[in-house]
């Protein structure tokens, strides 16, 4: 819980680091290995709204999905996202579309999403 509220309160710091990737990976993946269990799902949605906040004029996942660093984030945010959070993630990438078709990172991840099934 102390990793994940970490987490949490610091992605805006860390997405584009290349070194606290690692750990915002691994916490990330425990949050979902456990996000059956209510509490941890609670952990896992703060997360992604923390990761929709506006950062620069932009979405932070946004942000991210056009970072060489920030997009293995996005990456296994898209890979997980389920439900609520898939529709989320749907409408922000739909509302940046041109941006991220025209940025090779951008089109990796229109197309995690796109092979993400529900």
């Amino acid at each position: 819980e102390t990793a994940a509220n970490w987490l949490i309160n610091n992605i805006r710091s860390m997405y584009m680091k290349p070194e606290p990737v690692f750990s915002v990976l691994a916490i990330l993946e425990q949050m979902i290995s456990r996000s059956g269990h209510p509490d941890w799902y609670m952990y896992l949605m703060k997360f992604l709204d923390a990761f929709m906040l506006d950062h620069n004029g932009r979405p932070l996942f946004i942000m991210a999905a056009l970072d060489q660093v920030g997009i293995r984030i996005c990456l296994l945010v898209c890979k997980s996202a389920r439900n609520e959070a898939r529709q989320s993630l749907l409408q922000i990438v739909s509302q940046y579309y041109h941006l991220l078709e025209c940025n090779v990172n951008g089109v990796k991840v229109i197309k995690a999403l796109k092979e993400t099934h529900v």
